[in-house]
């Protein structure tokens, strides 16, 4: 019998991963944008853009303030990982593993070539939160977050780094960490730290986010659209709560149903009904789960309209103004495919949701 939700929709299989293979244990970096960061393991590495290959720095410093030093370490669980359940169409494309981007979604897989990286930073030029969260919202939802007393901040799947860059802009005592699996989201995040003066108070840490560990506890930690990466909300609940500090804030972003999805709308998303609950039963979970809630945003229409309006026309307008690059065409039927799976399938569909949460007593 399948169980179902307070509003009908059934109950997600909690065990059941989708959508990805399993991660192949290997080799992770730590990208340090801070000097003097010591290494887990093995010799430091400064990175230096003009090579082709970083070199040992055999003193073990970094190259100055607001210089990036590259520290390569091993995957410290050394285990292979279940496969990751579907995820956001475009929410979370830039994080997904392995291999935080993938496709834009999970399921059949596009015909286009371009990297996927590649793609995602042109389709995040006029809306570089990937979510569909405004500015505005965004703002509120950090200053919910971030108490007068807090200090460390981590985003485990930090993609580009935007959460992180506005953070650290807002609050200049705060510092930062931020993990993700892809390299160009690393050097993305870095190169907007520095931009914004704020690279000196942040760290980047290039390995699995669902396999990192520190010696220190955070005040706030953040994950918006990575769920896929730890196998659902309440695993990504269960990661957060291991690196924070006891009366610390998490925020978190994940999908959920604004209605019972159609044929169509899971055809879009390459979803099964029960990948995400309604609204009231996902908040449930959370609550039952050990959280408490102290502030929480449900996307508009207009933001995920404006989300979605923006990756898909800034793909296309670079297709369209770059038509000798090799990619151009494969970028054009990328936004032209997506742009579809958005209208014709989960647009109204699938909602979104970011919770500011605290223990429970």
């Amino acid at each position: 019998m399948r169980l179902r939700g307070a509003r009908g929709f059934p109950l997600p299989a909690p065990s059941r991963y989708r959508g990805l293979r399993p991660r192949t244990p290997g080799a992770g970096a730590e990208l340090a944008v801070r000097r003097g960061r010591p290494g887990v393991a093995g010799p430091p590495v400064r990175w230096n853009p003009r090579a082709a290959e970083p070199h040992i720095d055999a003193a073990g410093e970094g190259a100055g303030r607001g210089a990036a030093r590259l520290i390569r370490r091993h995957d410290p669980s050394g285990i292979p990982q279940p496969p990751r359940r579907g995820h956001l169409p475009a929410v979370a494309e830039r994080r997904t593993k392995p291999g935080k981007g993938a496709a834009e979604r999970v399921g059949p897989c596009h015909a286009v070539r371009m990297d996927r990286q590649r793609r995602s930073h042109l389709a995040h030029a006029a809306h570089p939160i990937a979510a569909p969260i405004a500015d505005d919202s965004v703002a509120r939802l950090l200053d919910r977050a971030v108490a007068d007393e807090a200090d460390r901040a981590l985003d485990l799947g930090c993609g580009g780094g935007e959460w992180l860059r506005r953070l650290l802009v807002r609050y200049p005592w705060m510092r930062a960490e931020g993990v993700d699996i892809h390299t160009a989201a690393l050097e993305q995040a870095r190169e907007g730290a520095e931009e914004s003066e704020v690279a000196d108070r942040l760290i980047l840490h290039e390995m699995d986010a669902a396999v990192f560990a520190s010696a220190h506890r955070f005040d706030v930690v953040l994950s918006v659209g990575a769920a896929h990466a730890f196998g659902g909300l309440l695993p990504t609940l269960a990661a957060a709560r291991e690196l924070l500090t006891p009366d610390g804030h998490v925020l978190v972003g994940d999908g959920f149903w604004e209605r019972e999805p159609d044929a169509a709308a899971l055809s879009a998303l390459g979803a099964t009904w029960d990948d995400y609950a309604d609204l009231a039963t996902t908040v449930d979970r959370v609550v039952a789960d050990g959280w408490t809630p102290v502030y929480g945003h449900v996307s508009t229409a207009g933001e995920w309209d404006d989300y979605e309006w923006s990756w898909t026309g800034s793909l296309s307008r670079w297709a369209l103004d770059h038509r000798e690059e090799p990619d151009a065409l494969d970028a054009y039927k990328a936004a032209a495919e997506h742009r579809s799976q958005w209208l014709s399938g989960y647009r109204g569909t699938l909602g979104f949701v970011t919770l500011v949460l605290r223990r429970s007593p």
